[in-house]
């Protein structure tokens, strides 16, 4: 009778255990409605990290979240010709000082970008397996790592150069290559990927994830586990539309939600897992795919001759099996991207030295101190850098 018993609760726990598929169907809510999301928690961290000064400088909407909120004298002085809402720029030095309800705006907004809000159509989500019967997340699938980093912003032992919207962290490129590639993730395991390590967060640059590119090919139709691409197909630099070596975003493609409206007809949501940003004001997140879209896609800001002469792309590419895909942070110079994560480093080197206050403006007009002077990339296939764009 116990051994059917054990028999029985083995059955169960293989059930629940959720496999790799081509293709995941999903359940989602919006993450302020998960059981991740604790208003008072949250509002008590926002309020702590303003004081620490990872918000000094920022530029809050005050209430983005409900304009009648501030449909009184009180914020007439934060209002701006040309600004839909009222304007706040944060001084840590004088938030203790700010009336209550501009505090409160302020803290309603950063939740509303970070969090989520019922009015924002790219809202961050939580997500589920919906065949699995636990209803277990997909971060099961992928590195244990990246379920740890999930919704936690990063530690000051990832942190390279300023704070807050000055600091340089883990960021897209890093989580989409580490979720996938780690010798830990079952992803990586399906797709008898060579044994790697991707266990320390950190910044990745554009020119090493090019160079981890090489090991993907691009698919017309996404499964669980690609990677989501917006590039360019030559390693240009383009300020005005936030490319550095070709490279925009990347996320992971993780399934679909599909559910019938009011009309009878079927509806599909595509998820994916992104960290938009490499400062310390994001993390790691479920976001549908139409969002990311509708941000990285947009149109570039100003003319310029790299905007309107080489087309930005999104694109979806699946790793090839039995890729070698090491962090060469940690693997050295036996790691195919080694050289390229050591450009990386090199354009890198003076503006962390800048945001950190340990060292002199280059061009004291320019946010980065006009760092790097010269932006070198290291072309696949070749051990020569070459410079593709200067300060």
């Amino acid at each position: 009778m116990r051994r059917c018993s054990h028999l029985l609760t083995f059955v169960l726990l293989l059930l629940a255990t959720p496999t790799v598929a081509e293709e995941l169907e999903l359940r989602t809510t919006l993450l302020i409605d998960s059981p991740y999301f604790d208003d008072a928690r949250v509002e008590q961290e926002i309020v702590q990290r303003i004081e620490a000064g990872l918000y000094e400088g920022y530029k809050v909407d005050l209430c983005i979240d409900d304009p009648s909120q501030c449909d009184c004298p009180l914020f007439d002085k934060y209002r701006q010709e040309g600004e839909e809402t009222p304007i706040l720029i944060i001084k840590t030095s004088e938030w203790a000082e700010l009336p209550a309800p501009v505090r409160d705006a302020a803290i309603r907004e950063i939740k509303y970008y970070t969090w989520g809000h019922p009015k924002r159509v790219d809202s961050p989500r939580d997500v589920l397996i919906a065949e699995n019967p636990l209803r277990t997340s997909p971060l099961t699938l992928l590195s244990p790592h990246s379920g740890a980093a999930y919704l936690q912003f990063i530690g000051a032992q990832s942190r390279k150069g300023g704070l807050g919207e000055n600091a340089y962290g883990p960021n897209c490129w890093y989580h989409a290559i580490a979720a996938i590639a780690d010798s830990q993730s079952r992803y990586a395991q399906s797709r008898l990927l060579k044994p790697a390590e991707w266990s320390e967060p950190r910044f990745m640059g554009p020119v090493e994830f090019r160079h981890h590119m090489q090991h993907f090919v691009e698919v017309e139709t996404p499964q669980f586990g690609d990677v989501i691409r917006y590039y360019t197909d030559e390693p240009i630099f383009d300020g005005s539309r936030g490319i550095a070596n070709g490279e925009k975003h990347a996320a992971v493609y993780i399934g679909a939600e599909s559910w019938l409206d009011k009309n009878g007809d079927r509806q599909t949501r595509p998820i994916a897992l992104t960290k938009n940003g490499r400062n310390e004001l994001s993390f790691l997140m479920f976001q549908d795919v139409a969002g990311l879209d509708s941000e990285y896609l947009k149109p570039p800001t100003s003319v310029s001759a790299p905007s309107t002469s080489v087309p930005l792309k999104r694109g979806f590419f699946r790793v090839k099996p039995r890729s070698d895909i090491q962090d060469p942070a940690a693997s050295g110079e036996p790691a195919v991207a080694y050289d390229a994560y050591m450009v990386d480093t090199r354009n890198m080197a003076d503006r962390w030295l800048f945001l950190a206050g340990l060292q002199k403006p280059a061009n004291s007009g320019d946010r980065f101190g006009g760092f790097p002077k010269e932006w070198l990339t290291l072309d696949v296939g070749t051990t020569q850098c070459r410079v593709i764009a200067t300060q």
